[in-house]
């Protein structure tokens, strides 16, 4: 596995120039064939609703993309401590990959970490 201090590493926003190389990325660590590589399926569920601004995420090393942390913005009802009701902007975890060669370091927690700090709501499946 190569060596990559987390100092080294550019974690950013994923945008719509990124397209290609996230497809490929996929293709090569998840599936050939996966329903993600089409681009309106992909643009749907990464563009989310809600009118957030939050982004999936991509992790560069060398200008190449070694990861990718994909989420679906939405709103969020979450209840207050005076027992009312909120919404506010949050995300469901979708793609969460770091490439083989990388992998076994702390990239896919640090791709994590940046999530928690930015997001108050943070709901998964599996």
């Amino acid at each position: 596995m190569p060596e990559v201090a987390i100092e080294d590493v550019l974690l950013r926003s994923y945008q719509d120039e990124d397209w290609q190389d996230v497809q490929n990325f996929i293709k090569k660590y998840w599936r050939e064939n996966h329903p993600m590589c089409q681009k309106s399926l992909f643009d749907w569920q990464h563009k989310g609703f809600g009118g957030s601004d939050t982004k999936s995420m991509i992790l560069e090393y060398q200008n190449k993309i070694i990861g990718f942390r994909g989420f679906i913005p939405g709103l969020y009802q979450v209840p207050t401590l005076s027992g009312g009701m909120e919404v506010i902007h949050g995300a469901a975890s979708a793609m969460w990959s770091v490439a083989e060669e990388y992998r076994g370091g702390q990239l896919g927690i640090l791709m994590q970490i940046k999530t928690m700090n930015e997001l108050s709501v943070l709901t998964g499946s599996g």
